[in-house]
């Protein structure tokens, strides 16, 4: 019998992957390639924080209860704001880093939600290790909750960096978004295999503990509708990461309609690792030996 572990989406169940053909163009920490990413604006010239920090959450249970090797850990940042602007800086440690983001589409017809990295003198990130586009055009989910949410893990050199963050703007009207900035340190363990994970929009799976190759699967359940009522096709992926957070090679990939599933084996390239989720609406994940 599988686990099965509730998850609990930040800042609530919301919708994620707003696009109207092929979704997004979302890389969060995945370096593999294979996107072609839309226009952004131009970049913001010199950074300064923007936003004033609120009170950080409580880590998800997976993360709060994973052992820890070092004390790359770091504070949590969380911020907030309207349309283009940055959000506090943060400082990493060279552990894992978990990025939670929500906008709030309601209302908005048009919408696009654009998040990368820059460092301290406002320059983005290169190689990649964080780039979201997400693009909303009338297209949405049955009984939508307005509302766009993305948690992912990624890793960051040490050093100061920013969120340079983009809701709408120009023509559109500019919308409301929140980003958190998390740094739980280096896990050694986490959940054990078999589990069965049931998740909202992005999210993450773990840290897990791998003994040997496992087979993951993930079904998602609700379409994207379009204007005139039609499911959207969008993208669909799970990318792995190791223990620091560290992207590897895109394990499911799908672009079509949903509902869906999809199966792959993975080879675990370390003992404990992650699992980033790309869906829109409600997904089951399980992952058991190969």
């Amino acid at each position: 019998m599988l686990g099965v572990m509730h998850r609990r989406a930040f800042l609530g169940a919301t919708a994620f992957g707003i696009g109207v053909l092929a979704g997004c163009v979302s890389s969060e920490g995945d370096n593999s390639g294979g996107l072609v990413e839309a226009a952004t604006p131009a970049p913001t010239a010199t950074p300064a924080p923007t936003a004033t920090p609120t009170p950080a959450r409580t880590p998800s249970r997976e993360v709060a209860d994973a052992g820890v090797t070092d004390d790359l850990r770091g504070d949590t940042v969380r911020s907030s704001g309207t349309g283009k602007g940055l959000s506090d800086r943060f400082t990493a440690m060279g552990g894992p880093v978990v990025v939670s983001l929500q906008f709030d589409y309601t209302g908005m017809r048009n919408s696009n939600f654009i998040v990368k990295a820059v460092d301290d003198a406002g320059e983005p990130l290169s190689p990649l290790v964080l780039s979201v586009n997400e693009v909303f055009e009338e297209a949405r989910l049955r009984d939508d909750p307005g509302r766009y949410t993305l948690r992912f893990v990624t890793h960051f050199e040490p050093g100061d960096y920013f969120l340079d963050v983009t809701h709408a703007g120009g023509p559109y009207g500019d919308g409301a978004w929140e980003a958190v900035v998390e740094q739980p340190g280096v896990p050694t363990s986490g959940e054990s295999v078999p589990l069965t994970v049931e998740g909202f929009d992005g999210d993450v799976i773990g840290p897990v503990t791998f003994d040997g190759p496992v087979r993951v699967t993930v079904e998602t359940a609700a379409p994207k509708i379009g204007p005139t009522d039609e499911p959207i096709v969008y993208n669909y992926r799970v990318v792995p990461t190791d223990a620091r957070g560290a992207s590897e090679s895109r394990l499911l990939n799908s672009v079509e309609t949903a509902p869906l599933m999809q199966s792959a084996v993975y080879f675990p390239t370390t003992d404990v690792g992650y699992l980033n989720v790309h869906s829109w609406g409600p997904w089951t994940a399980t992952v058991e030996a190969a």
